[in-house]
């Protein structure tokens, strides 16, 4: 802002700064809606000066709605420091309309408007040499939203770190006492403390008491408005400013309200006023609020002082309270509908000669009139207007008056609902969120039509849709004056409920899992509708909720239930079914043996005797047979097999089964010719953990064992039994024949006629370990069969020809059991 001759319309004061500036900042404005502005100042503290004083100029203009107090315009200013961002204390304000600082004032042109002018403010820094500092001013509007507020912001041009003054005033032959603004006590002190001088903010004393030297202050804050301090003031000499230049004569009309003496002073000074005694030192830097209730002329005294500076000559101030006045306004109706809206506004008026009364109706429109004193006004849009009458008696008074008024517009009709919603399923509860624009009015009366059915209350009723289809629902408000909205339509959209159903297997067994597969759906064609929510139920007790599920049941009856929910939160009815679970066959298997060439019998047996058929596969194929069948194997190997049994329900049960056909492969030896006296080493060669049992013992040195020693000196014969780890029975026997030896036996002749009888000619070892070979040769001394099988002969061929009636040389050779060398040669002759 940069006029000095603009003055605020609520107020009357300069918007500009009287105290020197050029220029000042307006924060916020006339509009509502909970608006907020803010401006920061920033400055470096000197480094050489420890207490630094700052000081600043304001002035506020508010609604007064009556709110709590934090719910009210405001006006605050912080101070930190920029660095730490610490609050600087005593250096944070709260400005509001209702707050303890006086100097509030009601607007002469909106009674529901208070206003502040220029106050100056000084804030003191200690102990923040060199830092930078941050002032931050912001503005509010009320927090409800319906009622502005503003204020005007200047600082002072220069900086010092003085707060308190005492100027000598040389043409006065005064001394001008000056604490720092802004505190609510105040007590003056000499230098000594031995006398108290006073108790203003500013107090002039006159003759001085002295004209050197310092006074001392102390300042006491109002409560939240900074901190408890004291003051040196010293005495230097000041010229006082020039006499005031206001008006002499202020007039005002009888019974006037609001009655404040509107005068500016100089730039850069302020009034000091004084009532009729012009003796009195203590004077006041607000103007006097004039008491308009008797008519008469009231004297008062103003001069001007400089800011912390000298106060300058007093001039006489009359002010004439003449016997006019005109009574309060009075409106057919105070709040009216904008449509077809009429305000007939009446005031009258103590005399009716060389009156003229100058209607404000708020909107901008005017009216000068001579005539009477009654008027009427149409408004062409809502709001709350502040009608001002300014009823001028003989240019000497103004009387004024005024009224606020309320235009209110349509209401807007409006409300909510929950959703989604569901058919036959989600009770509808609507909410009212109807309005009146510019807070002007309140909603009275509802008028609802929910699908054809009415309803007058705020809240209608729940409403369940029985189906499908979509809900129509209007409203219409009405204000309390009775302005009605236009009609607010909404269709609500209503979801499917899905049916829920499931799926499961025909044959239902014990023990089994058995799988459910949801198959839920809906009756009609949806659009982005699904079954996203499944909820499970076996026998009323909640287990799952996955869309498909398996479960494993004991035999007899169970209920399973299934209810399913939308992605829209449609929930579905319960579907459920009650099965009855048959009970499965309880499988096992037993064998008789394990045996090759033994007959096996393979018994099923069900534990629950449910099972009527039987099915057998070893190893290829099933095939129906009763619960026991025979095999006999003849060969060891793996023989894995298969049986199901299965119920008249077709519940089975089955069992995969490896099994193994063991032999036993101990054998007592073939039959051998020994040597008199030789140790016979029998090996039966059997699996590990079989057991033997030699029969008879006789000659034997352990009966029991895998590999006895026989030592009988006679022909015998050993008869073994033995048993595998599997069972497995196996009986063998072996001859011992006890000949002459060690030695070599060769038969003389042999008869190779194919009679069976001495057709082979063998050597008949007595006595060896280790034969080495038996051989035949002709007269001629040539080789025609040669062995190093003992158990091999000659069959009188040579080279595959039957050779003829001849005596041939027998040789054999070996080591007898001893290690000594054997050698048998003798003839042999060959007899076709």
């Amino acid at each position: 802002m940069s006029s000095k001759t603009k003055m605020d319309p609520y107020g009357n004061f300069p918007v500009v700064c009287p105290f020197g500036g050029n220029y000042s900042v307006k924060l916020g404005n006339e509009n509502n809606g909970s608006e907020a502005e803010g401006i920061s100042y920033t400055f470096t503290v000197p480094s050489t000066v420890d207490t630094f004083t700052f000081t600043y100029f304001y002035s506020v203009v508010f609604q007064d709605p009556g709110h709590a107090l934090y719910e009210q315009p405001r006006f605050f200013v912080s101070a930190y420091e920029v660095a730490t961002g610490n609050i600087i204390n005593c250096a944070a304000f709260n400005y509001v309309s209702t707050s303890t600082l006086p100097g509030f004032y009601h607007s002469k042109t909106n009674d529901g408007v208070l206003y502040k002018n220029w106050t100056p403010v000084s804030l003191q820094f200690a102990g923040l040499m060199g830092k930078e500092v941050r002032l931050e001013f912001k503005n509010a509007d009320c927090t409800l939203g319906g009622h502005f507020g503003y204020s005007y912001l200047d600082v002072a041009s220069g900086c010092t770190n003085i707060l308190a003054t005492a100027p000598y005033c040389i043409q006065t032959n005064s001394l001008t006492l000056n604490a720092p603004y802004g505190f609510q006590y105040y007590t003056w002190y000499n230098n000594n403390y031995t006398q108290v001088m006073g108790n203003t903010q500013t107090l002039t004393l006159s003759p001085p008491p002295v004209n050197t030297g310092s006074f001392w202050v102390d300042v006491i804050p109002y409560p939240g408005f900074g901190c408890r301090d004291t003051f040196e003031a010293k005495v230097h000499p000041l010229s006082i400013p020039p006499l005031p230049s206001c008006s002499s004569d202020f007039y005002f009309c009888k019974n006037q309200q609001n009655a404040t003496v509107d005068a500016v002073a100089d730039s850069g000074n302020v009034f000091v006023w004084y009532a009729n005694d012009t003796t009195t030192t203590v004077g006041s830097e607000y103007p006097p609020v004039i008491n308009t209730s008797v008519a008469g002329d009231f004297i008062y005294y103003v001069a001007q002082k400089q800011l912390f500076g000298c106060e300058g000559f007093h001039k006489k101030v009359v002010v004439h309270v003449v016997g006019f006045s005109n009574s309060s306004i009075t409106v057919n109706s105070v709040s009216q509908c904008l449509s077809a809206n009429r305000f007939d506004f009446t005031s009258t008026a103590s005399s009716n000669i060389n009156i003229t009364y100058r209607w404000q109706f708020g909107d901008g429109d005017t009216l000068l009139t001579q005539l009477d004193s009654t008027v009427s006004h149409n408004y062409n849009r809502a709001g709350t207007f502040y009608v001002v009458l300014r009823a001028n008696y003989f240019n000497k008074c103004i009387s004024f008056q005024n009224i606020p008024v309320n235009v209110v517009p349509a209401p807007i009709a409006d409300f909510r609902y929950n959703a989604p919603v569901c058919e036959n399923q989600t009770a509808i509860n609507f909410q009212d969120n109807s309005y009146v624009t510019s807070y002007t009015s309140n909603i009275k009366s509802w008028i609802w039509n929910i699908n054809g059915q009415f309803s007058f209350n705020r809240i209608p009723l729940s409403y369940i849709p029985a189906n499908d289809s979509p809900i129509t629902v209007k409203l219409i408000v009405k204000t309390t004056e009775g302005c009605p909205s236009d009609t607010t339509t909404k269709v609500i959209a209503v979801q499917h409920k899905p049916k829920a159903f499931f799926s499961f297997p025909s044959i239902l067994c014990s023990s089994e899992t058995i799988a459910f597969s949801d198959k839920s759906f809906f009756d009609a064609n949806v659009n982005n509708e699904k079954v996203i929510k499944w909820n499970w139920a076996i026998n009323n007790k909640n287990i799952n909720t996955a869309n498909n599920i398996q479960f494993a049941f004991d035999t007899g009856f169970n209920k399973i239930s299934l209810n399913v929910e939308s992605n829209y939160g449609c929930k579905s009815k319960v579907y459920d079914t009650t099965i009855y679970i048959n009970r499965k066959p309880f499988l096992s298997v037993s064998l008789n043996d394990s045996c090759i060439n033994k007959i096996i019998q393979y018994t099923a047996i069900d534990s629950f005797k449910v099972a009527n058929s039987w099915y057998w596969n070893f190893n290829t194929s099933y095939y129906s047979a009763p619960n026991i069948v025979t095999k006999i194997f003849y060969n060891p190997d793996d023989h894995p097999f298969s049986i199901i049994a299965k119920t008249v329900k077709q519940c089975s049960d089955t069992i995969d089964r490896y099994f193994h056909i063991y032999d036993n492969i101990a054998f007592a030896g073939y039959d051998t010719l020994v040597a008199n006296a030789q140790p016979v080493y029998l090996n039966a060669n059997g699996y590990a953990g079989t057991t033997y049992s030699w029969q008879p013992s006789t000659g034997l040195n352990k009966d029991g064992v895998e590999n006895p020693i026989a030592t009988y000196d006679h022909d015998v014969q050993y008869k073994l039994h033995s048993v595998t780890k599997e069972g497995c029975e196996r009986d063998s026997k072996i001859l011992i024949k006890r000949w002459a030896g060690p030695a070599l036996y060769v038969a003389t002749a042999f008869t190779p006629n194919n009679d069976g009888l001495n057709d082979v000619l063998h050597v008949f070892p007595v006595g060896i370990k280790l034969f080495e070979h038996f051989s035949i040769y002709n007269r001629l001394g040539n080789l025609v069969f040669t062995t190093t099988d003992v158990s091999k002969g000659w069959d009188g061929r040579y080279k595959g020809v039957m050779l003829e009636n001849e005596t041939f040389v027998a040789v054999a050779e070996a080591i007898d059991y001893n290690g000594n060398p054997l050698m048998y040669k003798g003839t042999v002759m060959l007899i076709r």
